[in-house]
């Protein structure tokens, strides 16, 4: 069972509907199971070898530095993601989010592409 849940702040019109959780890539729907179930092994699969992650300014190339990525900024530090919203791109999925945990704690959104089913490109802003 996804932990993929509507942030209770949210504005109903907003809300993600169910056909669009469903509609969610198993890639993304894994990063926040992965992240709110505290499970790195699973997150770190989400990602292609040579996945770029860009958190704000700065830059993340390859899963050796997600993985620190996620140890700094995101599983080690008890992050918890809400889903606010999802649309559909161009190249990929836009996610308004909210975090919680002991690292950055406020709203914000997270841009996918995906190649071959995995996430090749994820930017934080």
């Amino acid at each position: 069972m996804s932990s993929i849940t509507k942030h209770p702040a949210n504005d109903a019109a907003f809300a993600p509907t169910p056909k669009a959780l469903d509609e969610l890539p198993e890639a993304i729907r894994q990063f926040i199971d992965s992240t709110n179930g505290a499970d790195g092994h699973a997150l770190l699969a989400c990602f292609n070898n040579d996945a770029v992650l860009i958190d704000y300014d700065r830059n993340y190339a390859g899963i050796t530095a997600i993985t620190d990525w996620n140890r700094t900024d995101n599983i080690g530090v008890g992050s918890r993601i809400s889903l606010l919203a999802i649309k559909s791109c161009f190249q990929g999925f836009r996610l308004q989010v909210a975090v919680t945990g002991n690292g950055f704690n406020g709203t914000g959104q997270m841009n996918f592409q995906l190649f071959d089913g995995k996430i090749t490109l994820l930017v934080i802003k």
